[in-house]
């Protein structure tokens, strides 16, 4: 848990060396977290509903912070990608998509 703290403040930290938000309408430290939950995974809303923020401006929080979290990502090139099948009945003939 404590992990997870630190990294709040890793965020926070670079939040105020890059001087990216000119107001304080809310802390750093719920920016910070709405950014995280939001890169975990959560949806806008849901990371606002965390951090008593509405879904837009989480959004606008993790887009002026989002090369932040490009760095820590790293993107793959693919070959081939897995593709479910959908099964449909059409005049009593099963097809596959």
């Amino acid at each position: 848990m404590s992990e997870n703290i630190d990294f709040v403040q890793r965020i926070v930290t670079w939040i105020e060396e890059k001087q990216i938000f000119s107001r304080e309408r809310k802390s750093n430290e719920q920016r910070a977290l709405g950014m995280l939950l939001y890169d975990a995974g959560l949806s806008y809303e849901k990371a606002g509903s965390f951090t008593n923020a509405s879904h837009e401006a989480v959004r606008k929080w993790y887009q002026k912070g989002k090369e932040l979290f490009d760095e820590s990502t790293e993107k793959k090139r693919r070959k081939w990608i897995a593709i479910d099948e959908k099964e449909i009945k059409l005049n009593g003939t099963t097809l596959f998509i």
